[in-house]
């Protein structure tokens, strides 16, 4: 904000007004979150042109677009370059939401996608762990050090390039798309690590025989689609209610939620940092407990955590002047918000979002889905300042309204994905295509015989 002020005296010999400099700040955490919802929007023709492995290089463009705009702002003295270079960002993030989830689950077989799908999560936990480091006064975080905190923004990508020839095109991209079955027969050699490949070379041609006759469905069908409502419906809010709860909004204001409880600002960016640190052992440890309990589970456990961490974070904020140890169930409950995002919402949707659509619809629906994602985080990442600045303790409310109707929707609406096929899924979704809503009782019903029905236990 220093630079901000410089750069603006130096432009036009006077400072800038408060008002000015919290919108400029506001704007710059802003425009990542509406760079993404311009990238949602590539996700789709991406795909159907280049597929996920081609499309995942050459977005790499964005990043480095970024990384050159953002860390060599001083040297062209605008802050303007910040903002932009921001807006890229969002977009190469947006498309990687996008496209990263599909290609994953392409390549991934039934018996592990729950856990590497998760790793969505896990990596983007690390990378704010790595973020708030790199970012105390210790390190980087000084006057002369944020451009190479912003520089660093290229590391990933350059890794990413670094071992591209390493990995693999999606096996069903190349037989569907590419018509080249000893290619997809070498790729899925590869990625099993077995020659015994044969039974899901099969399955990926019966399903190439059904795609085949039913083309890449564009947007506006997927949108205008009576047969695809409720599965676009459940995608869209699987991933908007992870913006929803408000957790990018919390965790970029991570330091106000403290000082706002009476955490000393001499220890809040470390108290922050054990906190957001604290989210990748359980991002961890939910990627593997979608694969035993459930993705439809752990979202609704999470967002009952959300819901409960919010109440604990409103009350010790509430009676903090009738005891200052308060201020610590603070951080117990801020905690427990973030890890509640982190249990359910903020891993499985990333998994959950492209199972819940066949072949042809998946483009569509993801891309529709990923926009109300990057249009809802930029909405929370607008409005969460000004939420701090005029609600006060009571900032955390309406993310937890939003957490209850989306445990409401979840538990009503939603299957569970995990062990079924896409067949499964979409019987289950049938009966909500044609009538007011899907009737889970009919697809449990189809899916097993009546002895192993005793054995269901319903949340």
């Amino acid at each position: 904000m220093e630079f901000y002020n410089q750069s603006h005296m130096e432009r036009y010999g006077i400072p800038l007004s408060l008002e000015t400099e919290e919108l400029l700040w506001v704007l710059t955490e802003t425009f990542f979150p509406l760079g993404g919802v311009f990238g949602s929007m590539l996700v789709r023709p991406l795909l159907s042109r280049l597929g996920p492995r081609k499309s995942m290089i050459y977005t790499q463009i964005l990043s480095i677009i970024s990384t050159l705009l953002t860390s060599l702002s001083v040297l062209m003295r605008s802050y303007e370059a910040i903002i932009i270079g921001r807006f890229f960002l969002g977009a190469y993030c947006s498309i990687g939401i996008g496209i990263g989830p599909i290609y994953v689950s392409e390549i991934s077989s039934p018996v592990v996608r729950g856990p590497v799908g998760g790793m969505f999560g896990v990596a983007i936990g690390i990378g704010t762990v790595f973020g708030n480091a790199l970012g105390l006064k210790e390190v980087l975080g000084t006057k002369s050090g944020w451009p190479y905190l912003f520089a660093l923004t290229v590391v990933p990508t350059l890794v990413f390039l670094s071992y591209i020839k390493w990995i693999p095109d999606s096996p069903r991209y190349t037989l569907m798309t590419c018509k080249d079955e000893p290619m997809t027969r070498h790729i899925l050699t590869k990625l099993r690590g077995t020659d015994d490949v044969d039974k899901e070379l099969d399955d990926l041609k019966v399903l190439a025989d059904d795609v085949t006759t039913v083309k890449i469905l564009t947007v506006k069908q997927v949108l205008t689609s009576r047969s695809l409502r409720w599965q676009l419906a459940c995608t869209t809010v699987v991933l908007a209610s992870v913006q929803l709860t408000g957790i990018n909004g919390v965790q970029f204001n991570l330091n106000t939620v403290f000082l706002t409880a009476g955490i000393p600002h001499s220890i809040v960016s470390y108290v922050s940092l054990g906190v957001v640190a604290a989210q990748v052992v359980v991002a961890s440890t939910s990627s593997l407990a979608s694969e035993r309990f459930g993705r439809r589970t752990l979202i609704l456990l999470g967002n009952v955590i959300i819901v409960m961490s919010t109440i604990l974070y409103t009350v010790s904020l509430a009676l903090y002047d009738q005891a200052e140890w308060l201020s610590y169930v603070s951080i117990v409950a801020t905690l427990g918000f973030i890890l509640g995002v982190n249990i359910g919402p903020g891993i499985v949707a990333y998994v959950m979002g492209p199972e819940l659509n066949n072949q042809s619809a998946r483009p569509g629906v993801m891309t529709v889905a990923v926009f109300c994602f990057w249009l809802s985080f930029t909405i929370v990442t607008f409005a969460t300042p000004y939420m701090f600045l005029y609600l006060d303790s009571y900032v955390l409310l309406p993310f937890m309204t939003v957490a209850i109707a989306t445990v409401l929707f979840v538990y009503k609406f939603v299957p569970e994905t995990k062990g079924r096929s896409i067949e499964e899924i979409e019987d289950f979704f049938k009966s909500g295509n044609t009538l007011r809503r899907p009737s889970a009782i009919a697809f449990v019903n189809r899916s097993f015989s009546g002895n192993e029905i005793n054995n269901i236990t319903v949340l």
